[in-house]
């Protein structure tokens, strides 16, 4: 039943083909367009908000739902949230990183409190600005 409601839900959200580890990514891969809405301080107000990615990735004989949420706060704050659902085991492993983030054109730089290397994401909006191309991921505002 697990299979089935997760299949439903990947063909209305979209799947990832990648195969990877039960942990969730501790970092996401660069990469994405670098023009349209992005950059600017017109575009990086709007990524204030919470902004939401779910993905469900094979690995073995298990079906997994990769949540990630960014939270970028007008203060420059920032904490982004990985929770890693196994179809198999059936509870959430979740990852929270608090960070500061600053805007750099078509890109921003983010600094996790725990790493001492800062770390920049291509942006740019999709369609609206609801649709947030972050790292070549798109996440979809929820706040």
């Amino acid at each position: 039943m697990a299979l089935l409601f997760g299949l439903m839900i990947c063909s209305v959200q979209g799947c990832d083909s990648e195969v990877g580890p039960l942990e969730p990514p501790t970092t996401l891969p660069g990469g994405g367009a670098t023009s349209g809405q992005g950059g600017g301080a017109s575009g990086a107000d709007l990524l204030i908000g919470t902004w939401q990615r779910i993905a469900l990735v094979q690995v073995d004989d298990d079906l997994q739902r990769w949540t990630t949420t960014w939270l970028f706060q007008n203060d420059s704050l920032c904490r982004r949230t990985t929770e890693t659902l196994s179809m198999v085991e059936g509870f959430p492993r979740t990852q929270v990183e608090d960070c500061q983030w600053r805007p750099n054109g078509p890109a921003i730089t983010v600094r996790f409190d725990q790493q001492a290397d800062s770390v920049v994401f291509d942006y740019r909006f999709g369609t609206s600005s609801d649709q947030l191309i972050l790292g070549g991921f798109e996440f979809q505002r929820v706040s």
